[in-house]
């Protein structure tokens, strides 16, 4: 059996623009054993998020290109695995714990 780590975009996106907690994000990257998971949501939303940054005067657009840039090479070398999955099954999946879960638990998507 594959055993991959999930970061949530907010940890991944600290190790490609400098925020307060940076240091600690790169820290628990580096330290898995395991491959790093970037999915399609990762691959939409980390640009997205460092491109924000640039909107909200928080980095350079030189900064914003070098993120971005990093972010992709570390995808395209492996350092970010892709995971293998039924796209289409993963959100009739999560629509299905949506609709048992999120009324009880006060769950995001």
């Amino acid at each position: 059996m594959s055993r991959e780590i999930y970061f949530d975009t907010g940890i991944l996106v600290k190790s490609y623009v400098f925020e307060e907690n940076s240091a600690s994000a790169i820290e628990l990257i580096e330290s898995s054993v395991h491959p790093v998971v970037c999915s399609h949501l990762h691959a939409i939303e980390i640009p997205n998020a460092i491109r924000l940054k640039r909107f909200r005067g928080e980095i350079t657009p030189a900064e914003e290109s070098t993120a971005i840039r990093a972010f992709r090479d570390d995808v395209e070398c492996g350092r970010l695995q892709r995971p293998r999955y039924d796209l289409g099954e993963v959100f009739l999946r999560a629509e299905r714990l949506s609709e048992k879960h999120s009324g009880e638990m006060g769950t995001r998507s």
